[in-house]
């Protein structure tokens, strides 16, 4: 039992010492003054396929899913933050498609939906 203890303390010196290293690192080169000012999520939500694109500044990346998904995107201090979120079902049915821009503890600042069918819903959200 004495030997089981001493081989869990020394693994957690070994651990601090690591965090410490890699802090220490981060705080000498700035790193952490780059750390996001707001994490925000996308979130898709259709019983049903789904396509669409995010465009966040001037980058913009293809998605694609099957009913519910979230995606985490980040905003870092030195941006002011301009993201727009469009998604298209795939398929005739009237099930709803809904697409939300919310923060991560689940305040939403922007959403839509359509429950047309091959329908479009654009969600456009910025942030200085």
């Amino acid at each position: 039992m004495y030997k089981l203890r001493l081989k869990h303390i020394k693994i957690g010196v070994v651990i601090t010492v690591i965090v410490t290293t890699i802090l220490s690192g981060l705080l000498m080169t700035g790193s952490l003054s780059r750390a996001p000012a707001e994490v925000v999520l996308m979130e898709v939500d259709y019983f049903g396929t789904w396509e669409g694109t995010i465009t966040q500044a001037d980058s913009s990346r293809i998605i694609s899913g099957f009913g519910k998904k979230r995606v985490i995107l980040q905003r870092y201090n030195w941006d002011s933050y301009n993201l727009t979120i469009r998604i298209k079902k795939i398929g005739y049915d009237t099930n709803q498609l809904r697409v939300r821009i919310m923060l991560i503890n689940g305040t939403v600042l922007k959403g839509a939906s359509t429950n047309d069918s091959f329908g479009i819903v654009e969600v456009s959200y910025i942030s200085t």
